[in-house]
């Protein structure tokens, strides 16, 4: 599942974003809510970087310490090694028709 956002370029390599997957957590189930927010995470699909959304809605690159939930930590872990594993099985870029 993923939820579009704002375009704008990864901090880490540069890449249009303008759709996340979505890493759904206590809150969304709460909540129900499908809309990206400030302070949610999102992994980039071309550099694997793990992101989150600051107060104007500009992505930050976190380290994995810095996500307090253990299974939200989880999720984004392992979306970020299956990008990395795929890129390395497919080099050529893949993501783009």
């Amino acid at each position: 599942m993923s939820r579009r956002v704002e375009a704008q370029w990864c901090p880490s390599c540069f890449e249009r974003i303008d759709m996340t997957p979505q890493i759904v957590t206590l809150r969304d189930l709460v909540t129900h809510e499908a809309k990206a927010r400030p302070g949610d995470y999102t992994v980039c699909i071309k550099c694997a970087a793990l992101l989150r959304f600051g107060r104007k809605m500009l992505l930050k690159i976190i380290d994995a310490s810095e996500v307090e939930d253990k299974a939200t930590r989880a999720k984004l872990l392992t979306v970020s090694r299956t990008i990395k594993e795929l890129r390395k099985e497919n080099p050529i870029n893949v993501w783009k028709n």
